[in-house]
């Protein structure tokens, strides 16, 4: 039995080779240009929800799947994941707006301000400090709005459905 889980261990699935320049905070790309280019990188969901192509994979093959799906379905599961966050805001309003004002904290923070923002009295903002804005903020809305539990919510229903859908999914045409 050892030597079987060893054998089944031993097995490497290729790395992945995701498209993510629309969601990388440094790509020099407007916030419509983002959403253009996800918009365009969703695969047809009556592809992505086809009963047809879902399968039990076996042994060897369910790395390879699951690796080749989340190459293909990638923008996919982001869509899922934002409809995840979306259902868990509309249930908990209050997590959902600090969650929300910490997103667009970081957003202008990040990708909206320059490198190093100066501020009042000669003073700046680098990225040392923008960080421990941003993880104080955090530490408030995970401390006291329950952004954590939120988020934690969130993550758990996206990855439960994403590895049910990168498993089962035969990536065979």
């Amino acid at each position: 039995m050892a030597a079987v889980v060893g054998a089944l261990l031993s097995v490497r699935p290729p790395a992945l080779a995701v498209y993510t320049e629309p969601l990388r905070p440094s790509a020099d790309l407007s916030l419509r240009d983002r959403a253009t280019l996800v918009a365009h990188s969703v695969r047809p969901w009556c592809e992505f929800f086809d009963p047809s192509a879902f399968a039990f994979p076996t042994w060897g093959e369910a790395g390879l799947r699951a690796v080749a799906n989340i190459e293909t379905y990638f923008y996919n599961y982001v869509c899922v994941g934002t409809l995840c966050l979306v259902a868990a805001a509309a249930a908990h309003v209050g997590s959902a707006l600090v969650l929300a004002a910490l997103v667009a904290a970081a957003m202008g923070l990040y990708v909206v301000a320059p490198p190093v923002v100066a501020l009042p009295g000669g003073l700046s903002l680098g990225p040392w400090g923008k960080g421990a804005l941003m993880a104080v903020a955090t530490w408030f809305g995970i401390a006291y709005w329950h952004v954590g539990l939120l988020g934690g919510v969130v993550s758990c229903a996206t990855a439960a459905i994403v590895c049910v859908h990168a498993l089962f999914r035969s990536s065979r045409g």
